[in-house]
């Protein structure tokens, strides 16, 4: 039981810039350092950055975090269209070996 609690306290935000089914580029934030509406800003400035200013100005779904979590147990929040961004919350046990934050 200790090792699972261990493992929520450690838990960490996976943003990833995929382009179609690739990802790009890839980093973890501490939960710790970064609340989900940090997480939203971030994904929204990010998607933005891919857009014009008048895509941003007349088309705001381009570029709006959505809640992709479902029925799933883990939050997972996309914004943008391609390439498009994913924030997903993991413990850090979960992650491959040589994740580091």
């Amino acid at each position: 039981m200790t090792d699972i609690m261990t493992g929520f306290q450690n838990q960490v935000w996976r943003i990833q810039k995929m382009d179609g089914y690739t990802v790009v580029s890839e980093e973890f934030l501490p939960w710790s350092k970064a609340s989900e509406e940090d997480i939203l800003r971030l994904l929204e400035d990010r998607a933005k950055k891919e857009l014009t200013p008048r895509e941003i100005r007349d088309a705001p779904q381009l570029f709006q975090a959505k809640d992709m979590t479902g029925n799933g147990k883990r939050l997972i929040y996309t914004a943008g269209e391609n390439p498009h961004h994913v924030a997903s919350l993991w413990r850090l046990d979960e992650l491959d070996a040589g994740t580091s934050v």
